[in-house]
């Protein structure tokens, strides 16, 4: 890491780089959500559109605000977006496959819900080496070791999967207090949302301090600043 850059501009770099693709996440998913209302039974009823916009929306707001940070090392936009693009089109695409199969297989064996998850789970490596990869190719230029990179998204998807059985047991601790006061009940009731909430939150938050650690340590980030 550069010897000249402070640890308040690395703080501030890794909190500038979190928060924009906490922005470009969470305005992607109000996007995709919003791509439905838009186009209503056609989007539902024509697979290839529904495979397509929903991701390319949530895609394009990602690959915008991340560029926004990015641009200082001369990141190309429209490379970017397209490596970001591709990445999310292929990865929840790819999801969406995986659930309608396993959830078939395991209710036509009696196969438990748990093993389902767990097969689930063995698999979220892969969203990070997706999207990681194919963005790599960019940011390679960049960056000495663009393996790191693809590393920064495999482990900031990972963590939250193994804080996740942790979150359900404090869930089930707060349910209990939240029920036993009338004004936090409401909580209660909308405890699924904001444990996936906080997962969603989480994901966005480990994947940014970590790929932000790569661009501080393999960038010139004193000059691009």
């Amino acid at each position: 890491m550069p010897e000249n850059i402070s640890t308040k501009n690395q703080s501030f770099f890794l909190a500038e780089w979190s928060i924009f693709n906490l922005l470009g996440w969470t305005i992607g998913f109000v996007l995709s959500t919003a791509t439905y209302f838009l186009f209503g039974l056609e989007l539902i009823t024509n697979p290839v559109l529904q495979n397509i916009l929903p991701p390319l929306a949530f895609s394009l707001s990602v690959g915008i605000f991340q560029w926004i940070i990015l641009k200082r090392f001369g990141v190309d936009l429209s490379s970017w977006i397209f490596a970001t693009a591709t990445g999310y089109i292929i990865l929840i695409n790819f999801y969406s496959w995986i659930l309608s199969v396993a959830f078939e297989v395991a209710s036509n064996n009696n196969i438990p819900s748990w093993v389902v998850i767990i097969g689930l789970a063995i698999t979220i490596p892969i969203s990070g080496a997706v999207i990681g990869g194919l963005q790599s190719f960019i940011i390679g230029k960049y960056i000495s070791k663009p393996s790191f990179w693809v590393k920064a998204h495999i482990f900031g998807v990972i963590l939250p999967a193994v804080i996740a059985p942790l979150a359900i047991f404090l869930k089930s601790f707060f349910l209990n207090l939240f029920y036993s006061f009338d004004f936090l009940s409401i909580i209660a009731y909308m405890r699924w949302f904001v444990f996936f909430g906080f997962l969603y939150i989480l994901t966005v938050l480990c994947t940014s301090l970590l790929t932000g650690k790569v661009l501080l340590e393999q960038s010139n980030i004193a000059s691009a600043q």
